[in-house]
């Protein structure tokens, strides 16, 4: 298989926006197959990686349970907090999510300030977390924007400069959390709905590529929904040196609701070509 249609099918694979194709039918345009498809899997996992860790933290930050007594139990985790740490702590044995994936290690977060209020922040670190026995390493800052006061939404950033799976990925973000609903319920998840746009990029450092991402319109979650998004247009490019060797669309299609089915959006050599597709969540 040539360097451009592998290129291709990883930036398709890529925008499936942070979370993980399903099987997939047979893909004959441009000599695209299954297993070209497959090969994609790490740099989603990647993505979406970066959003778990961000909504573990956030989601314990809400957790009843942990706000009242200062301790508990998330998904396998013992979650405890203070006045200026949260620790998500998987232990040093395999624990299974309700995602179905194994994890180990411990989230670390060193709040300032009220995280839940303007320029309230928590820096996470990530000690010796694996994801199905991946290491998972790097630092994410978490921080409030406010909300213009009361004019806008609430906004955090979310920002990464050195996340990585392994030796092979390298990954930076640059990521806007704006809420649409939920955000003053501290104390519950289940009406939360925000909206996830900004800049991406990263190394393959195995395959001697870099990819970088951007938003068209913001991708949507909603946590009532199985797999969180809703809606969003996400833009992939992937470069060799200093060429771009594809790029690709992919469209969360709002009319879809709940459910997780995407559209990729591609031009294969001069052709436009668009093909529906399953995804796992996030």
């Amino acid at each position: 298989m040539n360097y451009t249609k592998s290129f291709l099918i990883r930036s398709m694979v890529a925008v499936a926006a942070l979370g993980s194709f399903t099987a997939c039918e047979d893909l004959s345009l441009c000599g695209l197959t299954e297993e070209d498809l497959s090969m994609g899997d790490a740099f989603v996992e990647t993505t979406s990686y970066f959003m778990n860790v961000v909504g573990r933290t956030d989601e314990a930050m809400r957790n009843e349970n942990l706000q009242v007594n200062g301790s508990t139990t998330i998904d396998g985790a013992t979650v405890t907090r203070t006045n200026d740490s949260i620790t998500i702590d998987f232990g040093s044995n395999n624990v299974v999510t309700n995602d179905g994936k194994t994890r180990r290690g411990v989230i670390r977060g060193y709040i300032s300030g009220d995280y839940f209020q303007a320029n309230g922040s928590i820096n996470l670190s990530l000690e010796n977390y694996h994801v199905n026995d991946s290491l998972i390493a790097g630092s994410i800052s978490l921080v409030n924007n406010g909300n213009n006061g009361g004019q806008d939404p609430w906004d955090i950033n979310l920002s990464s400069t050195n996340f990585s799976i392994g030796n092979q990925y390298d990954y930076s973000a640059n990521l806007t959390m704006q809420w649409e609903a939920g955000y003053e319920t501290i104390d519950s998840t289940a009406d939360d709905r925000f909206k996830i746009f900004g800049t991406a990029n990263g190394d393959d450092n195995i395959q001697l590529i870099s990819f970088a991402t951007s938003f068209p319109s913001p991708m949507v979650f909603d946590r009532s929904c199985t797999y969180l998004v809703t809606e969003g247009s996400v833009d992939v490019s992937l470069t060799s040196g200093e060429a771009e060797v594809a790029s690709v669309n992919v469209d969360f299609l709002d009319s879809d609701g709940c459910n997780n089915v995407l559209m990729l959006n591609a031009s294969c050599d001069g052709t436009n070509i668009s093909f529906p597709q399953n995804f796992d969540g996030f």
